[in-house]
């Protein structure tokens, strides 16, 4: 029983810190992707140092068409009274608020949740598949055939399947769960997340069983 605790506070323990290097790595590599696209550090900027017009303009454009939908839907901006919130009138977000600055404020918003709520599911998933992946592997009960069906096979089916219904709400087709681009991306990460654990755990038994010969081989002489 004791050891049985252990082996699920390790897989734990896997699926967690697999979970925490996963998000890092992806929000790393979205925050230097979005960093280049607007240009927000020096290292990105062109040799004479503007900026890029097209993306300059894109930002005024989105900013501009939300501010003048704010300054379309203000009901009492404009008619002299000192309005609240409170007052029992039905207002709207022009009422009391810049239309340019809060559509900054929102774009900016919108931006910094995206970036930092993008690969949280797709994190989590994917520790917790490493670490069903590494309890199926190190497991002694299991033999070697079984260990790949469920470890590896049954991971590539059920996974992208589980994953898109947990965003969609919807089970898709075969060709658009299996053979996207993403489900391509996992496969190839997975195989090579799978061999790696592999190749450990083989290499930790060979360690014990070679430890554990020459001890007997000790006690022996």
């Amino acid at each position: 029983m004791k050891n049985v605790i252990k082996k699920m506070l390790k897989i734990f323990l896997i699926a967690v810190i697999s979970s925490l290097v996963i998000y890092i790595i992806l929000t790393a590599k979205n925050f230097l992707k979005v960093s280049e696209k607007y240009q927000l550090f020096p290292i990105f900027l062109k040799r004479d140092g503007s900026f890029n017009q097209e993306m300059i303009q894109e930002l005024g454009d989105e900013i501009s068409l939300f501010a003048n939908m704010i300054e379309e839907d203000a009901i009492y901006k404009d008619d002299g009274q000192n309005h609240f919130i409170g007052d029992g009138h039905e207002h709207t977000i022009g009422d009391f608020y810049d239309p340019i600055g809060y559509s900054a404020w929102n774009l900016l918003q919108a931006g910094v949740y995206n970036l930092f709520t993008n690969y949280i599911s797709i994190s989590i998933a994917l520790g917790i598949v490493i670490a069903i992946a590494y309890g199926v592997i190190t497991s002694k009960r299991i033999n070697k055939v079984l260990k790949f069906v469920i470890g590896y096979a049954g991971v590539i089916l059920a996974f992208p399947p589980l994953y898109m219904y947990s965003w969609t709400f919807r089970f898709w087709d075969l060709k658009t769960m299996y053979v996207n681009g993403n489900s391509k991306f996992f496969y190839m990460i997975y195989t090579i997340i799978f061999i790696l654990i592999c190749l450990i755990n083989y290499i930790i038994s060979k360690k014990m069983t070679k430890d554990l010969n020459n001890a007997i081989e000790g006690k022996k002489n």
